[in-house]
């Protein structure tokens, strides 16, 4: 009866220890969006570009100019082009809030980073099993997933996931989906895929909140 209580206990704590035991998960590298040099905007340019969305009021644009010199954003901070096209050309255009718009800027900056972890990791599209996107303020109809899935040739059977209207809270939840699932496929790769959209998120009101 002892012996049996012994492997009893024994069977009962090995069950214990694999429950609990975790596959490790490892970040193998990541990358971040070097915007061009015509999506930099100097203050100045910034504020001229706003003035050209012929929207907002003196007394808005004046607010506006004081919180952006305490905003602690350099004088290269990067703007879509579809708000900043106001400075290209002479039709004095406004900001271009199409979802075809969004979608550009989406695809640009995306791309750009996916394929600089590819070429860095020397992951071929075909190798990645798992893909994860979160975007807070955009999610369009094909997806951000099925976008870069289509782009890169990835394979089918991919297990995708969009977050979205999570707020900044998405690129830690999008982590630990990404953990998650790692842990329950072991040997997987994933990939994820954190952005932001601003091109229809450009407040044109002038009631502050």
């Amino acid at each position: 009866f002892d012996m049996g209580w012994r492997g009893t206990l024994l069977i009962l704590s090995l069950v214990y220890f694999w429950a609990r035991h975790h596959h490790p998960v490892y970040l193998v590298d990541f990358a971040v969006f070097d915007p061009p040099q015509n999506w930099k905007l100097s203050h100045k340019e910034l504020m001229e570009c706003m003035r050209r969305q012929a929207c907002f009021t003196e007394e808005s644009l004046a607010f506006m100019s004081r919180i952006l010199n305490k905003s602690g954003t350099g004088p290269a901070t990067a703007w879509p082009p579809g708000i900043v096209r106001c400075l290209n050309n002479e039709t004095k255009l406004t900001a271009d809030q199409t979802v075809e718009a969004a979608r550009q800027e989406s695809e640009t900056v995306i791309c750009a980073v996916v394929q600089q972890i590819l070429d860095r990791t020397q992951i071929k599209s075909t190798e990645i099993d798992i893909l994860i996107v979160n975007c807070s303020l955009f999610s369009p109809t094909p997806s951000l997933c099925a976008m870069i899935m289509s782009k890169f040739n990835m394979r089918f059977d991919v297990m995708s996931y969009n977050i979205s209207g999570m707020g900044c809270s998405a690129s830690l939840i999008a982590i630990e989906m990404a953990q998650s699932i790692l842990r329950s496929y072991p040997s997987k790769i994933a990939l994820v895929v954190s952005t932001e959209n601003l091109t229809q998120n450009l407040y044109h009101g002038n009631e502050r909140s």
